[in-house]
Formats: C-alpha cells, sequence, structure tokens
C-alpha cells in the first residue's frame, strides 16, 4: 500500500536519480551519448510523475521551480532523441556503400551535435538549480486518495484515446498521446511498494503497450525526418519504405493486443 512515507521516500531517490543522470549527462563523453539522453529523459519523467500525486499545498516553491526546470530540460532533449533514433534507423538500413554510409553518419552527427546546444544550457540550468528538501506533512489517507485519483485520471484518459487510434493507424498524435498514458499509468502503479500480483500483470501490459507504441512513434519521427531533409550518402526512399511496413505490422500487433482489454 502507498503510504506519505513510501511517496517521501519515492521522491526523493528520484531526484537522487536525476542529479546522478545530470551529473553523467554533463561531465560524461561529449557529446552525451544517447543512453545518457535516454537515462536522464527517464529520471524526469519519474520525477514528474510523482511530483503530479504531491498535493498542491506540499509543493514547496523550490521543488515546483525545479521540477519546472526538468520539464524544460526534458523538452529541450527531444530533437536530440529524435536524431538518435533516425541515426539508429539508418544504421541499420541504409546503404551497405561504407563512402556513402560515412557520409550520411557525418551528417546525422553534425545535425546531432547542432540540435544538442540549446539542450545542453537547458540541462546546465537545472543542474545549478536549487536542490529542494523534501518533507511531505500529509496523512497516508492523503496519500492513498491522490494516488488512486491520479490513476483513474489516466485510466479515463486511455478509454478516451484508445477507441480513435484503434480505428485508424493515422491518427499520430493520438498514438503518441496513449504510448504517454500507458507510460504515466506503469509508472503511477509502480510507486506502490505492495502492488498486488494484478498489479504487476496490469504494469507488465502497459510496458507491452508501450514498446509497441513506442517503436509506431519511432518509425513517425523517421518517416517525418527523411521527408523533411535530404540526407547526402542515405538511400532515404528505401528506409521509407521498410518504415512504413515495419509501422503497419507494429499497428496491427498492437489492435490485436488490445482484444479483451480494458486499457
Amino acid at each position: 500500500m502507498l503510504t506519505a512515507k513510501s511517496l517521501e521516500s519515492s521522491l526523493k531517490k528520484e531526484l537522487e536519480d536525476v542529479n546522478k543522470c545530470i551529473e553523467t549527462f554533463l561531465t560524461g563523453p561529449i557529446p552525451p551519448p544517447e543512453e545518457s539522453v535516454h537515462n536522464l529523459r527517464t529520471a524526469i519523467r519519474r520525477l514528474r510523475t510523482t511530483y503530479a500525486i504531491i498535493p498542491k499545498s506540499e509543493r514547496s516553491k523550490a521543488l515546483s521551480s525545479y521540477v519546472k526546470a526538468s520539464s524544460l530540460a526534458i523538452k529541450s532533449t527531444n530533437p536530440v532523441r529524435d536524431i538518435d533514433v533516425v541515426r539508429s534507423k539508418a544504421m541499420h538500413l541504409r546503404s551497405k556503400d561504407g563512402h556513402h554510409s560515412s557520409q550520411s553518419e557525418r551528417t546525422l552527427v553534425k545535425e546531432r551535435i547542432s540540435r544538442l546546444s540549446s539542450c545542453m544550457s537547458k540541462v546546465t540550468a537545472l543542474n545549478v538549480a536549487e536542490k529542494p528538501g523534501i518533507s511531505l506533512r500529509i496523512s497516508d489517507k492523503s496519500a492513498q486518495k491522490r494516488y488512486k485519483k491520479k490513476i483513474r485520471l489516466l485510466e479515463k484518459k486511455i478509454r478516451e484515446i484508445r477507441p480513435t487510434v484503434l480505428n485508424d493507424e493515422a491518427k499520430i498524435d493520438e498514438l503518441h498521446r496513449l504510448r504517454i498514458a500507458y507510460r504515466k499509468l506503469r509508472y503511477t502503479l509502480q510507486l506502490d511498494p505492495s502492488c498486488s500480483g494484478a498489479a504487476k500483470k496490469t504494469i507488465n501490459l502497459l510496458r507491452e503497450r508501450q514498446t509497441i507504441l513506442g517503436a509506431i512513434h519511432d518509425s513517425d519521427i523517421t518517416l517525418e525526418f527523411l521527408r523533411k531533409v535530404h540526407v547526402p550518402g542515405l538511400h532515404s526512399e528505401s528506409i521509407i519504405d521498410k518504415e512504413e511496413k515495419g509501422r503497419h505490422k507494429n499497428y496491427i500487433a498492437f489492435v490485436k493486443s488490445c482484444k479483451n482489454s480494458k486499457i
């Protein structure tokens, strides 16, 4: 059962995780590798999920400012993460010609470095932001009430979006929003230190759905990029064809996984 103490412990741990990821991001290899970007984004998302459960009366000015700064930081990593997705796809699907492959990789690396400039400044700003102290003064009953309310709201959002995407795979924004809702619900359920077998089963199901929708989103990112940007040495048409087929396959898998399920 979620308690005020376990909620406070989760918040403290997530703040520590964010700080560790920031340190790795800023003091590790330059430019920061894909793994560092991914880990920072995950840590911030978990922090924001827990923060959303805390009553507004318990959100100190320092904590609110820190979470706001973290939101700006993760938003600044979106363009970097997008180019990382494209690079990963290109590595697997690009031309076999070594010269052209090197040329396309240099172009994508240059684009990544360009996108990192704004990202580095936002992460640095988060690094120097005041680190909030955490001491929640709420009852277990209040913590559970907020926790259950958050779960209900996320489940409602999922029920509202699902019918739209299950009938139309072209609903790119809705598919992305559904994936975000699945992730938030999974992170929220994982806050309960004593979640039951049924909850664990739901968490695994949410992870599975999130993974499939993540693959679809990666395809959408890649397709949008390659249709707008010419990358010298990259056989974009071939990649686009394979991505479109792969996306459709993942969409069918997602629809099948949703049968006989409420989420």
